[in-house]
């Protein structure tokens, strides 16, 4: 009884050991994932900038749609509303532009313009409503009436 308890104990502790090294080499990871996002997320922001200083608020939004037909991740797609978002706030002024975008903060009645344009559009590409969230965001918060996208 005294060997198997010895070997009992033994397994418990590779089994902590393994934990505590699997749980380092996570945390590095994640952390390399981490900056590589950010630093990602940052060129973004300036390409965004960069195109929104010659262009519009439909410019902005038209080049954002185009890319977001090459997206095939959530990846891709959250960098694509990085920089549809640093796009619209370097852009220049567009009358009319936040005509149409509802002005309230109602998730549902903002959920529900961003599907149908997105419906106008025929564009069902999951991230689409994540763009024009980008445009009522922007819009809202700059509560500006800038031509209705689409």
């Amino acid at each position: 009884m005294g060997k198997e308890k010895k070997k009992s104990n033994l397994t418990l502790i590779m089994i902590f050991v393994f934990i505590i090294v699997g749980g380092i080499v996570l945390w590095i990871l994640l952390i390399d994932w981490a900056k590589d996002a950010r630093d990602t997320g940052k060129q973004w922001v300036v390409m965004g900038k960069e195109y929104g200083k010659s262009t519009n608020g439909s410019g902005c939004l038209e080049k954002a749609l185009g890319m977001n037909e090459q997206c095939d991740g959530l990846r891709c797609a959250v960098y694509n509303k990085v920089f549809l978002s640093a796009c619209l706030k370097s852009s220049q002024p567009e009358p009319g532009f936040c005509q149409h975008v509802p002005r309230s903060y109602s998730i549902l009645e903002a959920a529900a313009w961003e599907v149908e344009q997105c419906e106008k559009r025929n564009n069902n590409h999951r991230a689409c409503n994540d763009l024009f969230r980008a445009v009522h965001t922007f819009c809202t918060d700059r509560n500006i009436e800038a031509p209705p996208p689409g």
